[in-house]
């Protein structure tokens, strides 16, 4: 059940960065931007462990963007993703699936939230 809410809220999470933070860019230090045109193409990754020596469990997915994508032209011309904006809110994102994550095993397993004391 946790892989379930481990994947709504990957793909949750890509839906928002597609939505908030891809642009394309073009021109002379990438000072041309709009908004990507169909959507982003993802390669993911699950892993089960940590890299640390004791090989410790935890659940976690790499998400491999191509920097191509295309134009929200109508000729169909492909260019380059941004990187800027992505990397500027790379906090942010992580607080977006974090908040998705809770909020599908809460709604899944019933488990509730709270600070440690």
């Amino acid at each position: 059940m946790l892989e379930l809410c481990q994947d709504i809220a990957r793909d949750k999470t890509l839906a928002w960065f597609e939505d908030a933070l891809a642009e394309i860019r073009w021109g002379s230090g990438g000072k041309h931007r709009k908004p990507i045109r169909d959507g982003l193409i993802v390669a993911v990754f699950r892993h089960y462990e940590s890299r640390t020596a004791e090989s410790k469990a935890l659940l976690h997915d790499h998400a491999v963007v191509p920097i191509h994508t295309r134009r929200r032209d109508d000729k169909g011309t492909w260019g380059n993703l941004s990187a800027d904006s992505p990397m500027t809110h790379i906090v942010a994102a992580d607080t977006v699936y974090l908040l998705y994550f809770m909020e599908e095993v809460s709604a899944r397993l019933g488990w509730a939230w709270g600070r440690a004391k």
